[in-house]
Formats: C-alpha cells, structure tokens, sequence
C-alpha cells in the first residue's frame, strides 16, 4: 500500500553546490520543487523512476535523486534504462548502467548527486533508484505541479533484495497516476555534454 507523505519545509535550507563540467547538460522533467514522498507499507524492493528524453546522443555520466525520509548509509541501486520498444513504456526498458550506492541527504530536500559508469543514450530513456523500504520512511520524492504525463513510474519487488532492475518489466510498471497521485519524480540525470533541455 502506497500512502503519500507531505514534506514539510524548513524556514532555511542548507545548499552545497557541487561542480559539473563546463559543458554539462541535466537532463529533468522536475521543478525543484518536492511536495510529499512515497512510502510503501510492506518490506518489499521499491523501484521509481523518471521518463526522460534527449533530442541528440548525449552520454549519461551521473544521476541526482532527491530522497524522502531515508536513513543515511541505506543501500541503494542508480540506473538508467534504454527504451527499446521507443514508445516511452518502462516495462520494455533495459538496464543501461547502473550504480550500487548509499542514501545520503534522506530528508534534507536536496539532490545527491551519483556518478555512473558513462552511457550513450539519444531519445527516450529512464533514470530512477532500487531500494528495500518499509513503512517506516518514503524514499521517492515527488514534484506535484509538474504534469505526469506518462512519465513517473514505479515498480515493486517479490520481497526485500528481489527486484533485479535488469529488466524492469518482469516486476510491472505502473504509472504514479494509478495511485491517485499527480506529479513526476524528483530524479534527474546529467549528460556530458549540451544544453540542458
């Protein structure tokens, strides 16, 4: 069972800016701006994630994600997916790169930044996170002014560290707009070229 989670703003924020390339493009369909998380009420894998699109074959070298309230250290999955069949539909996607790392920044209502071996991708693509999760905290945060569109979505496992992200579909996708929830996920990537879109 998923349960949105408002997010509450603090009267000040602390922003660590941190260096890209000169020629760095992000890749994004979010404001920047959180309104709540997801939290899903079992132990059970949670995989979310964005649809994105790039207009020329740009290489992805680094996601950003923007936690709810996850604790630090917690083990987690980055990735990006090729659209094979190009119709923007996550359960035709496969794992392009991907990277095992830590939460960090669970709660601050800031991005972490995590680099990823480079791929090349032109088009559609996916760029999301893996994580077990519990009722305890929400780990996928979300922006509720930006239309969805077809392009937040999200998939769970068979259980804590089943969800293989090789082939999303074998888990089915769904979009948020199923549950009721309006908005796109605050998950971004950064390509090493370009401008941003």
């Amino acid at each position: 069972m998923f349960l949105p989670k408002p997010m509450l703003r603090p009267a000040y924020a602390l922003h660590v800016p941190f260096a890209l390339h000169a020629g760095a493009q992000t890749i994004k369909i979010d404001d920047g701006v959180p309104g709540y998380s997801l939290s899903y009420a079992l132990p059970e894998d949670l995989c979310w994630m964005n649809r994105l699109s790039v207009a020329t074959p740009t290489t992805i070298t680094s996601v950003e994600i923007m936690f709810g309230d996850v604790p630090t250290g917690r083990p987690v999955t980055l990735c990006v997916w090729r659209d094979l069949g190009g119709f923007g539909d996550p359960n035709q996607a496969l794992l392009l790169t991907s990277v095992q790392a830590q939460g960090k920044n669970g709660g601050q209502q800031t991005f972490a930044r995590y680099d990823v071996p480079p791929a090349v991708l032109n088009g559609q693509f996916f760029v999301g996170a893996v994580l077990s999760t519990n009722a305890n905290f929400d780990p996928a945060t979300m922006d509720p002014n930006t239309p969805n569109q077809g392009r937040a979505w999200f998939a769970t496992g068979y259980g804590p560290c089943t969800f293989d992200p090789t082939f999303p579909g074998a888990y089915v996708v769904n979009n948020v707009a199923a549950l009721g929830i309006a908005g796109v996920l605050m998950v971004r990537a950064h390509g090493s070229t370009g401008p941003t879109p």
